[in-house]
């Protein structure tokens, strides 16, 4: 009778984990950023357009692949990233001005970079503003930042 209530309450400590950790994976608020097509193609539209070559040969990201383009999930990279936002001035007030505006950071990472950027994580088409768009390397340390 034990091992089956012991059973029966280490399935339930594993459930109730595993919905608390999906909750939080994606939420802005605890570290990650949403995932979305939509921020996968802005990161793709900085790597591969010819007039951003300058840019990418700036911040050492000439030739990475837009097949590396993934979000970052890991908890721990994605508390790092949020420190540097909060830390840094200039992006703690975009970050406001953004939210503000109803925009959502977004984190994406290839093998060697990370890249922060706000936009809309919707399907609407929106012109008329650019995107600061800030690139650092595994270490962490801002590499470049443009507005694209």
């Amino acid at each position: 009778m034990k091992k089956f209530f012991l059973f029966k309450f280490t399935m339930f400590l594993i459930i109730i984990s595993n919905f608390v950790v999906g909750q939080n994976v994606n939420d802005p608020e605890v570290g990650c950023a949403p995932a979305s097509e939509r921020a996968k193609t802005t990161v793709e539209f900085f790597l591969k357009m010819s007039h951003l070559e300058n840019e990418r040969i700036q911040s050492g990201t000439n030739g990475v692949s837009v097949s590396e383009i993934k979000p970052v999930t890991d908890f721990s990279k994605c508390a790092r990233l949020e420190q540097i936002i909060e830390l840094t001035p200039k992006y703690a007030s975009i970050d406001a001005e953004a939210k503000g505006k109803g925009r959502v950071r977004f984190y994406y990472q290839t093998n060697n970079f990370y890249y922060i950027f706000w936009g809309y994580n919707d399907n609407i088409i929106r012109t008329g503003f650019r995107k600061i768009f800030i690139i650092l390397n595994s270490q962490f340390t801002v590499v470049g930042e443009f507005y694209i």
